[in-house]
């Protein structure tokens, strides 16, 4: 479908600069860094990594153990309390000198920081996310230089600014002894949170170089849709230039190697070029099409001095619909002209010390986003604005990004400093996002809306009513006011919503107005069956616990704590109640377990099963709900967490359900009093027929009741098809039989499922000895033949050495072969065990 019902429509374009060897830009490296703890004036300087942070700079010089192993969390709770020193000497030649700017840049510092350069202050910094750019060429000399950088204890420095405010403001996550996170423009979860230890980091965390140019130089570029139809798009390239004489200037264009425009201006700040793509290429997301990028090339010269920037480009339309209707108000996403339901997963930063996460790491979670069937992510408020890299392979493998801006959970400043502190920052990373192909949304904050409203904040703090009605402005100035203001100035082609959710999962409203946040299960303890009845509009976040990959568990615990409640093992779960949640639930749904790797199995069975159902609930409710964002999708370090990717890329058992529940067409049954309802659920963008086939059968093979029949799926629809259950399924025993569920299009399976009549807990399985063939196909790949008489529930495989499955935790089918490939990086055999629900007594 293209573009329907659009006259005027809203796009955007991945456009990130990669700036070549010009002539007119030569970079100039800073690195060779050494740093020291300066508070105490130590002599010795140890050699860092930058892009890096004091706390991995301590580790690589051993002076501090692993953070991330046993109990050591607790005893690096001092580095934040303390002031570091970094320094590096560099090199200008004579030729560098020559250049009119030597512009210091810092894509990333961390975060009270007072920069020298040949001993001269040069700035104080006060944000890390922000880009600080200096013009240092009055304070250099040619040859040897010294860059300084002087890091405050992000902690004590913002002692000062809890002291200016009169009442306390609420800040959940932050387990230090005076909650100074929401003062500081720092990632949040840094402080501490649920799923995330606390290292309060500093140092130089993204790169930092020198530019030397002369005459002029591209700030940044913005294209702007005019019009697109299905013969032609037409934009306006909108370049932002700094130049310093008054030459013309020559714009040249190409775009996938074409010259689109060879033009000459004397424009000092901004130029527009217009220019037209003809029979464009649409960029879709994951499972509607090809993600497709143009090669975009601008080379600006004043004939002696040139530089180019180099693109990608995504053409594509996104808009967010929030229609009203007769329930309440809609929320879904438009791509192209047609509503897209979202499938997904809510993402935090992959490292505690960000830095350490390497492009490797974010192609590898990425690719295993995209094998999930998923087409989006939520850059949750409490972490970063993630690095260019990240929206690049988001924009590669289609994968669309609903993008917080860095506020969760907690009340900020509203003094006039802080807020265009805000400002600047908003404005660095609107620009420095914006034109990937990838961004779907901007989102003022996380849950702050619903807490002001839900939370009991005003009673906790003992806030007057002067207090409450000062504290809610200033809300409303920074999210209300200044956010939506910096996204209509400096990227209109996105919407904007203030917070997520507005209301609050507790309120029936929820459930009919915008997105929600569903927490009923887990925090409010409901059974999983609620999400059944909790479906909303949009569902952004809800979640389970379980605990990682034994492997990954075998990385960060002592041989002797290898237990649930040894002190190691509960600094790894860092909520209150968490493993006692996990066990309630466990025991509602699963047999108890008896062992270490049995409570690792159960607790990645009890998470997928929740989700499962949340997900199909979600999905079989289209169009009423059009988006499904569990929390979360990965971990920041190794933990026991909502995630269903552990920190070592690990899948749980939630990673590959999601992957069948997450797929393009999605079958699935519901049991409603006396009819068995069977959903048909269809991303397709056109109507297909397909054939149903339904088999009950016992845990032997033993077919007992069989249909076949004809089925038309719409357009992006759904299908359902009721049968009266004591017609059909009158022999039916729901402890030994299950329902076999298969929809074909042209001869091929599309969709399979199968359906249990009661919770897993109580079904009579027989005793289970499936038969397994391994067959080497070439270095690091190998086939995993299985087969079993009998049914063979919740199969897992477990290897002895790191590698990935194609399909882990599923049901073995009595009678019916099943191949597995396991593909390794090892050079050694994998040995593989495995476990079974089979072998759980009732």
């Amino acid at each position: 479908m293209y573009l329907k019902n659009c006259k005027i429509i809203f796009y955007c374009l991945f456009a990130l600069p990669i700036f070549s060897k010009a002539q007119n830009i030569d970079k100039i490296s800073v690195d060779n860094f050494y740093f020291r703890k300066a508070s105490a004036n130590d002599v010795k300087w140890f050699p860092a990594v930058v892009p890096g942070t004091v706390h991995t700079d301590l580790l690589k010089n051993k002076v501090i153990e692993d953070p991330f192993y046993s109990t050591n969390e607790q005893k690096l709770q001092w580095i934040e309390k303390e002031d570091w020193e970094y320094k590096s000497e560099f090199i200008v030649s004579d030729e560098q000198y020559k250049s009119q700017h030597l512009e210091l840049v810092f894509e990333g510092l961390d975060t009270y920081a007072d920069v020298y350069v040949n001993k001269v202050k040069l700035a104080s910094t006060n944000n890390m996310y922000r880009t600080w750019k200096f013009d240092i060429k009055p304070l250099l000399k040619k040859g040897k230089n010294e860059l300084i950088i002087y890091f405050h204890s992000a902690y004590n420095y913002a002692i000062a600014d809890v002291k200016k405010y009169s009442v306390e403001l609420p800040a959940g996550n932050d387990r230090g002894e005076v909650k100074t996170s929401v003062f500081t423009r720092k990632a949040p979860c840094q402080y501490g949170w649920d799923w995330g230890p606390r290292f309060v980091t500093c140092g130089i965390w993204r790169p930092v170089y020198i530019q030397a140019w002369s005459d002029f130089k591209i700030n940044d570029l913005y294209f702007e849709l005019v019009k697109l139809d299905e013969a032609k798009a037409s934009y306006n390239l909108k370049v932002n230039i700094n130049s310093t004489s008054n030459k013309s200037l020559n714009y040249i264009l190409k775009v996938n190697g074409k010259e689109l425009v060879n033009i000459n201006s004397k424009a000092k700040d901004e130029i527009t070029i217009p220019f037209n793509i003809e029979d464009p290429k649409l960029w879709w997301p994951n499972g509607y099409g090809e993600s497709y990028l143009y090669d975009v090339e601008l080379e600006v010269n004043n004939g002696k001095n040139s530089e180019k920037s180099l693109h990608k480009l995504g053409v594509r339309t996104v808009k967010l619909m929030q229609p009203k209707d007769s329930i309440g108000s809609a929320f879904y996403f438009e791509v192209n002209g047609s509503p897209i339901f979202m499938k997904g997963a809510n993402y935090i930063p992959m490292d505690a010390f960000l830095p350490s996460t390497t492009l490797a790491k974010k192609d590898s979670i990425l690719k295993m986003v995209v094998s999930s069937n998923m087409n989006m992510l939520r850059v949750w408020g409490g972490g970063i604005y993630e690095d260019n890299s990240f929206y690049d392979l988001c924009d590669k493998y289609g994968i669309l990004v609903w993008q917080d801006f860095m506020f969760a959970c907690s009340l900020y400043p509203w003094d006039s400093a802080f807020v265009d502190n805000v400002k600047h920052e908003a404005i660095d990373n609107i620009k420095r996002i914006r034109n990937h192909a990838s961004l779907a949304l901007w989102c003022g904050n996380n849950e702050m809306n619903e807490a002001w409203h839900n939370w009991g904040w005003q009673k906790q703090y003992k806030w007057n009513a002067s207090d409450s009605a000062t504290i809610w402005h200033g809300y409303q100035a920074i999210f209300e006011k200044l956010l939506p203001d910096m996204v209509s100035l400096y990227d209109n082609q996105h919407s904007y919503v203030s917070s997520s959710p507005k209301i609050g999962w507790g309120r029936a409203d929820s459930y009919k107005n915008g997105d929600s946040h569903y927490w009923g299960v887990w925090w409010g303890m409901a059974p999983f069956e609620t999400y059944k009845t909790k479906v909303g509009r949009f569902a952004s976040e809800y979640g389970f616990q379980a605990m990682p990959d034994f492997m990954t568990i075998n990385r960060f615990l002592p041989k002797d704590q290898m237990n649930i409640n040894s002190a190691a093992m509960r600094s790894h779960q860092k909520h209150a109640s968490g493993f006692e949640t996990i066990n309630q639930y466990q025991k509602w749904y699963f047999p108890e377990s008896s062992n270490l790797v049995h409570s690792i199995y159960l607790s990645q069975l009890t998470q997928s099963y929740g989700i499962k159902i949340a997900i199909e609930a979600h999905r079989s409710n289209k169009p009423y709900c059009m988006g499904t964002l569990y929390w979360q999708l990965n971990d920041c370090w190794p933990s026991i967490s909502w995630s269903s990717i552990d920190y070592y890329l690990q899948p749980k058992a939630l990673n590959y359900q999601v992957k069948r529940s997450y797929s393009h067409v999605l079958i699935c049954a519901e049991k409603n009093n006396d009819k068995l309802i069977v959903s048909i659920i269809s991303d397709k963008l056109r109507a297909f027929n397909g054939k149903l086939n339904l088999k009950l059968m016992n845990f032997k093979g033993i077919v007992i009741w069989q249909k076949q029949e004809s089925v038309d799926v719409s357009a992006n629809g759904v299908a359902k098809i009721e049968y009266k259950y004591n017609e059909n399924f009158k022999q039916n025993d729901s402890a030994s039989t299950f329902l076999q569920m298969e929809l074909l299009e042209e001869d091929s399976i599309i969709s399979e499922n199968n359906y249990f009549f009661c919770y897993p807990k109580n079904l009579v399985l027989p005793e289970a000895k499936p038969f397994m063939q391994i067959e080497k196909l070439k270095t690091g790949e190998y086939f995993i033949k299985l087969k079993s008489k009998t049914l063979v529930k919740d199969y897992c495989l477990m290897s002895s050495i790191k590698g990935v499955l194609s399909d882990n935790y599923f049901d073995l089918l009595p009678n019916q072969e099943k191949i597995i490939v396991f593909k390794t990086k090892e050079t050694i055999s994998p040995v593989f065990e495995s476990i079974y629900l089979n072998d759980f007594k009732k």
